[in-house]
């Protein structure tokens, strides 16, 4: 067999596999659930920036 029909059938192989498609479903949560508390902690440090401010101007 040609080595690089070998080689694409391998990784397809690897891709369809029902173990890796379950592995890249944890990944993708997980990822989701990081992003969203990264975004969340962007509010946070951003409501916090702004309350130090109003706190700094003597209001």
């Amino acid at each position: 067999m040609n080595p690089i029909k070998a080689a694409a059938w391998n990784f397809w192989y690897t891709l369809s596999n029902a173990e890796t498609i379950a592995t890249y479903r944890f990944a993708i949560a997980k990822t989701w659930q990081l992003l969203k508390q990264a975004a969340q902690l962007a509010v946070l440090l951003f409501l916090f920036g702004v309350t130090a401010c109003d706190f700094g101007s003597g209001q």
